[in-house]
């Protein structure tokens, strides 16, 4: 017999519990407020850019150069202003700059709503780039302050859908809008929407990194930060490759209403379509990073994929004249451009010292 004295003792079996799926901790609230405030913004810029293009194109009959030049004054202001407005994000709030930055693109937007000729859309698009300027440093300074590094790979593949997603709904939105009100309506919507982004953007926590002593001044800091970016191995790989996917995207950006109308012989809502479908395939690539599990350390191939995938969807989608198969190239060449994008954001944020002023 068993002593009554000694009952059963059932042993305590910690249980082992799963850590955590990134998809859980990227839902948390700071985050969220995050991606929907940028999904609002780059609706805005998505639907100003392809009314610039129509507006252009087709109200006006720019010809390639000039759409060459279009493209050329954004690029030029962004890259005049990207470096300083680097610096300012790891300095100062990455929350506020994005503020004020979407804030300033409404009055940009209004420029190119009431201009009439192409020096009004020059000016309209350079005076956007100098606030997206702004947008992409401190974008990428204020992810990393909201996100463990272990899951950059993922948050940057929500932030890239956040930039698809209006990709998808912008262009094609801003093509029936000009089909039904003119060439004025989708810089209307534009501001709208921006408008909205901005005061999602307000209940984003205002996170800032901790100074490291005495604040550079501004030329060493400068120096520093280009120091960084082509001195560290990893980084200096990327930007090579970057350099080509970017020409790649500005040759693709520039030649598209051209494209369309010329070699396809179709309209503006063709011209909505394809920026659709480069928004689509953009969109699915990012859904695939952002439920990666371990991206940390894999971006470089990652990148490396991106540029094949995208590379044969540009063929496909400016070397024929069927509509069918440019829309397979463009949607084959968004899903590979996104393996680019969001990969090379979190290597630099993961990498680098000062996240906002390398990029």
């Amino acid at each position: 017999m068993v002593s009554e004295d000694h009952e059963d003792v059932v042993p305590e079996i910690p249980l082992t519990r799963s850590p955590p799926s990134p998809a859980r901790l990227l839902l948390r609230r700071p985050f969220i407020t995050l991606v929907v405030a940028e999904t609002l913004g780059n609706m805005g810029m998505w639907a100003f850019f392809l009314g610039v293009e129509a507006k252009a194109a087709y109200g006006f009959g720019a010809s390639a150069s000039q759409l060459g030049l279009l493209l050329a004054a954004y690029s030029l202001v962004f890259l005049l202003a990207a470096p300083g407005l680097g610096i300012l994000a790891d300095r100062w709030s990455p929350k506020w700059m994005l503020v004020l930055a979407y804030t300033a693109s409404i009055g940009c937007i209004a420029v190119a709503l009431v201009g009439g000729s192409m020096p009004w859309m020059y000016l309209s698009l350079g005076l956007f780039a100098a606030t997206h300027a702004a947008v992409w440093p401190a974008r990428g300074a204020l992810v990393p302050l909201l996100v463990d590094e272990r899951y950059l790979v993922q948050a940057n593949g929500m932030v890239g859908m956040a930039w698809q997603v209006p990709l998808i709904a912008g262009p094609a939105l801003a093509g029936l809008l000009i089909r039904l009100w003119g060439h004025g309506a989708p810089f209307v919507f534009a501001a709208a929407i921006t408008a909205t982004g901005v005061l999602t953007y307000l209940a984003v926590p205002d996170r800032r990194k901790e100074p490291e002593g005495a604040p550079e001044r501004i030329l060493p800091d400068l120096v520093a930060g280009f120091g960084e970016g082509f001195g560290t191995p990893e980084l200096a790989w990327m930007l090579r490759r970057s350099v080509v996917g970017w020409v790649a995207m500005g040759l693709l950006i520039t030649l598209e209403p051209l494209y369309v109308k010329e070699v396809l012989r179709r309209g503006q809502e063709v011209l909505g379509l394809v920026f659709s479908l480069q928004g689509t395939g953009a969109l699915v690539g990012s859904i695939v990073l952002a439920r990666l599990r371990e991206g940390r350390g894999r971006e470089h191939p990652m990148i490396t994929l991106g540029f094949i995938g995208g590379g044969l969807g540009f063929l496909l989608y400016v070397g024929t004249t069927s509509v069918l198969t440019a829309c397979i190239g463009a949607t084959l060449f968004g899903f590979g451009f996104t393996f680019f994008t969001s990969p090379a954001q979190a290597l630099v944020q993961r990498v680098a010292r000062q996240p906002g002023k390398v990029t």
